[in-house]
């Protein structure tokens, strides 16, 4: 149980606000075990929250949702607002005690926290974090260290990778001062990217809109793909094969290899400009992506949302998000269940 002083630490002697728990916990329907055991919540902490509402929705101003397909209101109780943005505002759901985001303006709202306890001991988490903050580089890995002890004390709040507090970790992490472009160097650890040769690419005939932007790849992402092929073979050189049963010879420029099976390659056809799978002992060839771009893009999302999770074990709306944004970029690549992205991000 966090006591007072502990919450006075975190946030100030002087800077906290005092909420009347128990007549709340008795005017409404949440569970008893939703309301923190301490009813203190700060005054303000850095850009994430002031418990000074203003407007016509004070600090535990009550505001009723009608629904059309209900005839009984949404009742939820203010608590705050983002310090930059007084139209997002923190509330509490009487019925449930989850803390929800909504902006009355816009008619949007989303889950930030389970319930005001965990909502409570996230500020109280953030506050020693901001008090220990020294900046530089050392803030990522804290910030990893914070999100993982986010997890523990409320996994729900951290399931959507766009939710408040998802994206409230990535601003301390630095991923969204640039970090969040996986089309930039800066997202890679140094070391963690391999040049491509675009001329030679360009020499085989294929368009510059197929191939990315950047003149790089990375060299490894999780289990999905690694550039480190061992000899003979090489990055980006050329296999020459017979096609069976003709006098036609097959050419695939190697990208690299899936990590836990070395002889499945990742191979570019220069003849149609596709990313293929070829297996060095079968010869068996399946598709991949449409292009070089969108293979590139696929890597990059599957980066970012492991980082996103803090693991390459996505589940969720986590997973749901990254599969939508890959079908995005490359719709062919899903579009038979034997291609490669389909049977490892099978979806319904």
């Amino acid at each position: 149980m966090t006591s007072r002083n502990e919450l006075l630490q975190a946030w100030g002697a002087d800077n906290t606000v005092e909420f009347p728990a128990a007549a709340w916990a008795a005017e409404t329907a949440a569970p008893p075990e939703a309301w923190p055991d301490v009813p203190l919540l700060p005054a303000e902490l850095s850009v994430f929250f002031t418990a000074e509402a203003r407007g016509q929705f004070e600090f535990g101003a009550r505001i009723a949702l009608r629904y059309e397909d209900s005839d009984e209101d949404q009742t939820l109780i203010v608590v705050g607002t983002v310090t930059e943005d007084p139209d997002l505002l923190f509330t509490v759901d009487a019925d449930t005690g989850e803390v929800l985001l909504i902006n009355p303006a816009e008619q949007s709202m989303e889950l930030v926290n389970s319930s005001l306890r965990s909502f409570s001991e996230f500020l109280r988490e953030l506050g020693l974090f901001i008090d220990a903050d020294r900046g530089g580089d050392t803030r990522p890995e804290r910030a990893l260290a914070l999100e993982r002890r986010f997890r523990d004390l409320d996994p729900a709040a951290l399931e959507d990778p766009e939710s408040w507090w998802s994206v409230a970790v990535m601003t301390m992490k630095g991923e969204l001062q640039g970090l969040v472009d996986y089309r930039s160097a800066e997202f890679w650890e140094p070391g963690g990217l391999i040049e491509y040769p675009r001329e030679k690419l360009l020499g085989l005939g294929l368009p510059e809109d197929t191939i990315p932007a950047a003149d790089t790849l990375p060299r490894r992402v999780g289990e999905y793909f690694s550039a480190e092929v061992a000899a003979p073979l090489a990055p980006f050189c050329m296999l020459e094969l017979s096609a069976p049963g003709t006098d036609m010879d097959i050419r695939l420029l190697v990208l690299g290899f899936v990590p836990d099976a070395p002889d499945l390659l990742y191979v570019l056809d220069p003849e149609r400009g596709e990313i293929l799978h070829f297996h060095r002992e079968t010869k068996e060839i399946s598709g991949v992506n449409a292009n070089l771009a969108a293979f590139a893009d696929f890597l990059g999302e599957i980066e970012l949302a492991s980082r996103r999770a803090g693991s390459a074990d996505l589940t969720g709306d986590q997973y749901e998000a990254l599969t939508d944004a890959l079908r995005d970029i490359d719709p062919i690549a899903f579009e038979h269940p034997s291609y490669w992205w389909p049977r490892v991000f099978p979806t319904s």
